[in-house]
């Protein structure tokens, strides 16, 4: 296929934000590639302050502002960013049919979506649940039908990430001292599974509070779920609710560690190049090999074997399996 040095993509992902982090690589793989080509991602609106972070990424386009628009209006604003390729890489039926109708000569998507037979030109035969590989990788092989080389090993997807660092932000919630700050991160707003609170008391029993900043971090609803924490450990920071999206992104960036499940700040912190540490389960969908933090400092842990509901479509235990002395291992062997 001949495209123009400097030809247009869109890179289509309107999900959660642990998966935009893992389509982030995309734009830095294309860039190394086309140095020239200029790089749009259409997603939701509060992942903006995520894409923006990298570099390799030209522009934004907002879900959310288009999927409000009457048909017609849509088909002409996404005509406006005079697009060459359309990569449908979270399957989305009106957005297929948009980029058709809206001229876009080259639409890519996978074969398992009848929709995508109608409207897409590039069809890449590709099963997420089949496949052994991770979900970053699996995003770089919607790309097949560019001439490149898709074959990106699980060591190398960080180098593209491209990011730019967050300017520095003073916390009112943070001591003024030269103590590490660790961020857990305990819930994941059902998208992975959980590693139990209970587990989380005996990490803060294991890390020292006179060399540590320890910071309980998610969402205003998940408050109640996390109270245990504050009440069996008083010198424990609640940041529960208290920063943006933006915030976090720069108090992650500006923090010694991050403890998480399968979650969007585990992938941030990864991203961001600082420790983080990821607790899976042995499932599959849900599982490391899927789903592993990829980072110079990202890790993961997994208990020593499945238990038995692992296989089934339903919560497993092994997750509690991970021991707590584990993870603060980790922690303090960290650089």
């Amino acid at each position: 296929m001949q495209l123009k040095k400097d030809f247009t993509i869109i890179i289509s992902r309107a999900d959660a934000l642990g998966d935009m982090v893992l389509t982030i690589p995309l734009a830095g793989f294309l860039k190394s590639y086309f140095p020239a080509a200029r790089i749009f991602y259409l997603a939701r609106k509060y992942t903006e302050p995520l894409i923006s972070l990298s570099s390799s990424i030209d522009g934004f386009i907002e879900y959310d502002y288009l999927a409000g628009l009457p048909r017609r209006e849509q088909v002409l604003y996404l005509k406006g960013f005079k697009a060459d390729v359309f990569v449908n890489v979270l399957p989305d039926k009106n957005l297929a049919f948009l980029a058709k109708q809206a001229g876009i000569s080259v639409r890519a998507g996978t074969t398992n979506r009848w929709y995508h037979w109608l409207t897409c030109n590039r069809l890449i035969r590709l099963s997420r649940k089949r496949s052994s590989l991770h979900e970053a990788q699996l995003n770089v092989q919607l790309l097949r039908f560019l001439p490149l080389n898709t074959d990106v090993p699980l060591t190398r997807i960080y180098e593209y990430y491209d990011i730019r660092k967050p300017a520095f932000k003073t916390f009112d919630f943070l001591p003024e001292n030269k103590k590490k700050t660790v961020l857990l991160h305990p819930k994941s707003n059902g998208s992975g599974q959980e590693w139990s609170i209970e587990n989380y008391n005996k990490l803060i029993g294991l890390l020292d509070p006179a060399v540590f900043n320890v910071v309980v971090c998610g969402l205003p609803g998940e408050a109640a779920s996390v109270a245990p924490l504050f009440e069996k450990n008083p010198g424990v920071i609640d940041a529960i609710g208290r920063v943006t999206l933006p915030e976090y992104i720069q108090l992650i960036y500006q923090s010694y560690a991050l403890v998480a499940s399968g979650t969007g700040p585990l992938h941030i912190a990864a991203m961001m190049g600082i420790n983080a540490i990821g607790l899976f389960p042995h499932r599959k969908a849900v599982g490391p090999e899927r789903w592993q933090p990829l980072g110079e400092k990202a890790r993961y842990l997994t208990s020593a074997k499945p238990c038995s509901n692992c296989s089934k479509k339903q919560g497993c235990h092994c997750m509690d399996r991970i021991p707590a002395e584990k993870v603060a291992a980790y922690i303090l062997s960290m650089p």
